[in-house]
């Protein structure tokens, strides 16, 4: 269990990370998630979303 002592840097950070993601093409790989193991992302009106899931068998 680990708590986050600082939620508003975080939430500052993450923001960025995402955007970086989008503008740079990284694939996310989500460990802990059974049905989605990875995605890119795509830029809409409304923000940075998931663009494409898929498995990282796939893309290896």
């Amino acid at each position: 269990m680990a708590y986050d002592t600082r939620p508003l840097l975080t939430l500052k950070e993450k923001a960025a990370f995402i955007q970086e993601a989008q503008e740079k093409d990284y694939i996310l790989f989500f460990e802990h998630d059974p049905q989605n193991e990875c995605c890119d992302l795509k830029m809409t009106e409304k923000g940075v979303r998931p663009n494409n899931f898929f498995k990282l068998s796939e893309i290896v």
